[in-house]
């Protein structure tokens, strides 16, 4: 083999490298939550309620776990790459976690052993409850219960 050939391969296996650490540490850093909030300023509000919410504080959850980009993980990457944080803007929000995102880790599937004690007791066990989302209730960033909807299931009494 000539040198320019040895050249060209060098060369090739270089950019294969570089390529690879980049990706490695562009998707290490996207995979930390407060990327959301550097990268998008509308994310911050979001980032920072979800930061002071009991599973913030815990550390069990962050914004990946609701918020996971549709597709391959390299073909976000590549819009990152490329300058796009949002290839599209949906007209309306998208929809809310439904309840068995929510049950993956409440029912203990995912849920770290020394924190059972904080979901001993949860609506949906309640017959009266049935049918209901756990976010019909709870604050899908803040975690917390939103006090507008207790009249749905406790009407005011006089």
């Amino acid at each position: 083999m000539n040198i320019t050939k040895k050249m060209v391969v060098v060369g090739l296996v270089v950019v294969v490298i570089v390529l690879a650490v980049a990706g490695a540490a562009m998707s290490s850093y996207m995979h930390k939550p407060e990327s959301c909030s550097k990268m998008c300023h509308e994310m911050q509000p979001f980032y920072d309620s979800l930061e002071v919410s009991t599973h913030g504080i815990a550390g069990v959850m962050d914004c990946h776990e609701c918020h996971r980009p549709e597709g391959a993980p390299i073909g976000h990457g590549i819009e990152h790459i490329k300058g796009i944080e949002a290839s599209e803007i949906e007209d309306e929000i998208p929809e809310a976690p439904k309840s068995e995102f929510c049950l993956e880790c409440h029912r203990g599937a995912k849920y770290p052993e020394g924190h059972k004690e904080h979901i001993s007791w949860m609506g949906e066990q309640v017959p009266e409850y049935s049918g209901y989302e756990c976010i019909t209730c709870h604050d899908d960033h803040k975690l917390t219960v939103r006090p507008e909807t207790c009249t749905i299931c406790h009407p005011i009494s006089k």
